[in-house]
């Protein structure tokens, strides 16, 4: 049964991951849960393949449920939103709930290799005793650990070991084994230094786990809040109208349909904010083949290179910008996406705002709504006789500029009206209609205002790389933590030297991998303008300082160099905490102020605002004419 059920999960995997509508979804599940169960692809795929079915049923759901109740533009609209949220959502969480569940499991690991390695002072013995009583979640991790541990070429293992596994905690727990084994263990200042290692191991995990719970618990139901009101803006106005019904005028016209629009797309916007205030992942963005292929076209890429050459200057901040957020577009391929989106984001106010005006010259012909609110002297034959011949009186006025009295005379001598004042008041109504439909085209500020939306769009994804080089910081701090752990393993070993160092910093490293890389293939050809080189390149303080040390070691040493990475570390980790804390409060107060904000405009620009206007617009109206009668 359990044969059976693996080769039905593989053959779903790659039969999905090949599938046009599919792959994208389904490599992003893959890469999701590799970080959980890394190195155990049966696994991977087992968890990939439930959470596919269970996101593709959800969605089936939501998009039945949603047509069903709203047959329309902005019901299909809100399926895409909702399939997009319901995805995002299930992923998050049941990732997020087994990354902590790995960390806590790894922990009690770590616990136990401890206790164990303080019996046999053998790092295989300690991990063997350990994974016997470890977590279903760390056990897979533990047992591949002792396989490279115990291979006949420990170093290639380890290598793709790295390659294969992304839990920046499991690397280095797997590195200080094969450290230990290469070079031995040693006692330094009355501790012995691999379990010294496992205790600085077990505090970031501690940071990390805390972290991550701060994360879940803040940001619980934030989204809901965000995302739930603009699925309820077809009962708001069903509500509305079945109480005021001269109200269908104001949602089937240019200001609902136009603060519908906003709230729809404002729902977006913040539901990805608050993605990534919540994501504890870093954050990378590969090249799309689309883009690739585009750039083949030759009137494409020609006005992009043209634009790249103009703005040389500009360009070059923008790739260096890129590598720094590990954004592994070119810098071809972030100009054609940023003008695409811009022109995307463009055309789409456009054909919001021609959506409206077609929507106002309906209006106009409209006969259920307004004209017993207007004329409320009339009986129900009059209005019938008044709803009969609106149609044959708009068709023949509109664009005609004929005067009210004259409009007036048309409506007495066919005797849809013979009261002066109810034919009055008929005749200013079929004025203000073809009033209405006459205006409605498009204005030159219409054309400015989609201009400038799409500028926005072009400024705004610049603005998100800042945006994300921001948050990358944090990763940052994390590398350089990984680095003196690394230096703090290394540094007290025999026979230990720079290159060697740096080979191990190069295996762990994400953000100042390309600077390690350069520093490692310059370092024999000058050894002092490399490391040089690499503290200009990084602009990072803590990784300039480690960059300053190694410049010590050749006239010091390397354990009197790097002596002070014990303090440092202290006094950088409860930097961190506060840090950390501080983060977390800003991150939690600007989620719940942006995520009420759909919740604000649905209750009060949606409900609120047009019920009063509109109220106070008729209580002045009957009192107008009771003056007049």
């Amino acid at each position: 049964m359990k044969r059976a059920r693996a080769v039905f999960y593989d053959r779903s995997f790659q039969f999905f991951s090949s599938f046009v509508l599919t792959k994208r979804q389904i490599r992003s599940l893959h890469q999701r849960f590799q970080v959980i169960a890394p190195g155990n692809r049966a696994a991977v795929i087992r968890r990939c393949m439930n959470c596919a079915y269970l996101l593709w049923g959800l969605e089936g759901a939501a998009l039945i449920l949603l047509f069903r109740c709203y047959p329309s533009i902005f019901g299909a609209a809100c399926g895409i939103l909702a399939v997009y949220v319901l995805s995002g959502e299930v992923v998050s969480r049941m990732s997020q709930s087994a990354q902590i569940r790995l960390l806590e499991e790894f922990d009690m690991f770590l616990s136990d290799v401890r206790h164990y390695y303080y019996n046999y002072r053998m790092v295989e013995e300690a991990v063997y005793d350990a994974a016997l009583q470890a977590g279903d979640m760390i056990k897979p991790q533990a047992e591949r650990i002792l396989k490279v541990l115990g291979a006949e070429n420990v170093t290639e293992e380890l290598s793709k070991y790295q390659d294969e596994v992304g839990n920046r905690f499991l690397r280095m727990f797997l590195a200080l084994c094969v450290t230990v084994l290469e070079y031995g263990d040693k006692e330094v200042d009355g501790q012995l230094l691999y379990l010294s290692n496992i205790k600085y191991l077990k505090q970031e995990i501690a940071v990390e786990l805390l972290k991550r719970k701060e994360l879940k618990y803040r940001f619980s139901g934030l989204t809901w809040i965000a995302v739930l009101p603009v699925f309820f803006l077809p009962a708001v106005e069903g509500w509305a109208v079945s109480n005021l019904p001269s109200l269908g005028s104001f949602y089937r016209g240019a200001p609902g349909i136009l603060i519908s629009a906003v709230i729809y797309f404002l729902t977006w916007i913040i539901y990805i904010m608050l993605n990534h205030l919540k994501e504890r992942e870093p954050v990378s963005v590969k090249s799309r083949a689309i883009w690739k292929h585009l750039l083949k076209i030759r009137w494409i890429a020609g006005p992009v290179e043209s634009f790249r050459r103009r703005n040389y200057g500009r360009c070059k901040m923008l790739t260096e910008l890129l590598r720094q957020v590990g954004d592994m577009r070119s810098i071809q391929e972030f100009l054609l996406a940023r003008f695409t989106a811009a022109g995307t984001a463009s055309l789409l106010c456009i054909l919001i705002f021609a959506g409206i005006h077609e929507e106002e010259k309906d209006q106009a012909y409209r006969i259920e709504e307004g004209i017993d609110l207007i004329v409320s002297a009339v009986n129900q034959t009059q209005r019938q006789k008044m709803e009969e011949g609106l149609p044959g009186l708009l068709n023949r006025y509109i664009g005609s500029g004929a005067a009210g009295e004259e409009i007036e005379e048309e409506i007495r001598r066919q005797g849809i009206l013979t009261n002066e004042l109810l034919a009055g008041e008929y005749a200013s109504e079929i004025l203000r209609r073809i009033e209405a439909y006459e205006n409605a085209f498009f204005r030159w500020y219409e054309f400015i205002f989609a201009a400038a939306v799409g500028l926005c769009v072009y400024a705004g994804m610049y603005g998100l790389l800042l945006y994300r080089r921001r948050i990358i910081r944090m990763d940052m701090e994390d590398e350089v933590v990984s680095f003196q752990s690394i230096l703090l393993m290394l540094m007290h070993m025999d026979r230990m030297n720079i290159p060697a160092i740096f080979e191990m910093m190069e295996n762990f490293a994400v953000i100042f991998k390309i600077p390690i890389q350069k520093c490692m293939n310059n370092y024999n050809f000058g050894d002092t303008k490399a490391l040089q080189e690499l503290k200009e390149e990084c602009g990072f303080e803590p990784m300039r300082r480690l960059a300053d040390q190694f410049l010590l070691c050749d006239k010091i040493g390397i354990v009197q160099a790097f002596d002070e990475i014990s303090v440092e570390r202290a006094n950088f980790r409860e930097q961190r905490k506060l840090d950390n804390e501080m983060n977390l409060s800003k991150k939690t107060a600007i989620g719940k102020l942006i995520s009420y904000v759909p919740m604000a405009l649905t209750i009060g620009g949606y409900l609120i605002i047009p019920f009063v206007r509109e109220s106070l617009t008729q209580l002045l109206q009957y009192a107008g004419e009771m003056n007049a009668m």
